[in-house]
C-alpha cells in the first residue's frame, strides 16, 4: 500500500528497473470512506427531510412519523493512473492525481399528519 502519491512514480520507475514488466490491479481508495459515505448519509437525510416538508406544506399537510427508509450508496469512479506515451528516461512515470467521492441515497417514506 502506497499513501504517497507523490512517490508512486518512482516506485513504478523502480519496479521496472528490477525488471518488472507487468502491472496488474492498481486502484486507489479512500481511507475512510465510512466516515465520508456515513456523512452523505446524513447529509441524503437532512435533504429529503426538507424536501418532505416542502411538499406536504404545498399540500396542505404535515410530515409525520417515518414509516420506511431505505438506503443505497456508490461510490464514483475513482481517480485512474494516466500514463505518458512517451517520456524521458530521467523522469519518474507520470501519475495524474484525481478524485474520488462517495454519495449517498435514500428513499424515505412519511406518514402525513
Amino acid at each position: 500500500m502506497i499513501r504517497d502519491l507523490a512517490r508512486l512514480g518512482d516506485i513504478l520507475d523502480k519496479l521496472i528497473s528490477l525488471g518488472s514488466n507487468q502491472l496488474r490491479g492498481m486502484s486507489f481508495e479512500v481511507s475512510n470512506a465510512e466516515t465520508l459515505k456515513d456523512a452523505a448519509r446524513s447529509q441524503a437525510l437532512k435533504i429529503a427531510r426538507r424536501r418532505a416538508e416542502l411538499i406536504a406544506k404545498a399540500a396542505d399537510a404535515e410530515v409525520g412519523e417515518v414509516l420506511v427508509i431505505r438506503e443505497g450508496s456508490a461510490s464514483t469512479n475513482g481517480p485512474r493512473p494516466m500514463y505518458e506515451a512517451t517520456r524521458a528516461a530521467a523522469q519518474a512515470v507520470p501519475i495524474e492525481t484525481g478524485q474520488q467521492g462517495s454519495s449517498a441515497t435514500v428513499t424515505v417514506t412519511w406518514a402525513l399528519d
